[in-house]
């Protein structure tokens, strides 16, 4: 996983930890109108249900990058779909669930919180990604007020 992502690092830069997560939300208006969309539009013989985007999460010394997954060889695929300057990233909070660790990301200059779902198995590299970033009410991380 890291041999993929090694193109994509700057000079003097270095991978600390891959891993895998559901990154984002869905509100409940998108999952009531996918589901009422395609039950229609199959007469109610499929039903489908909107979920978080699952991504590659690749924190390196200076860097948060996201990959897509390929669904075929489960590797990421491509360039970055997204990628966030350490220092302007802080950690919100942290909730273990049964099957999952979701951490909420305030991303300086923006005022939504990034919703990252950790599946149990990736619950060790989700810990590294979250002891790698400042916490929101550290001195590294400015307020927002």
């Amino acid at each position: 996983m890291l041999e993929a992502v090694d193109p994509f690092l700057t000079e003097g830069e270095a991978a600390e930890v891959a891993t895998f997560a559901n990154v984002g939300t869905v509100s409940a208006r998108r999952l009531v109108g996918t589901a009422v969309l395609v039950g229609v539009a199959t007469a109610g013989m499929v039903t489908a249900v909107a979920r978080p985007r699952p991504l590659y999460v690749v924190l390196t010394t200076r860097r948060l990058l996201f990959f897509d997954v390929n669904r075929l060889t489960g590797r990421p695929e491509g360039k970055p779909v997204m990628e966030l300057q350490r220092e302007r990233v802080a950690v919100a909070r942290v909730k273990k669930f049964l099957l999952a660790l979701n951490v909420h990301l305030q991303v300086l200059d923006s005022d939504k919180d990034l919703k990252l779902s950790f599946p149990r198995t990736t619950h060790d590299a989700a810990r590294t990604v979250v002891a790698g970033l400042s916490t929101a009410e550290s001195p590294a991380y400015p307020s927002q007020s």
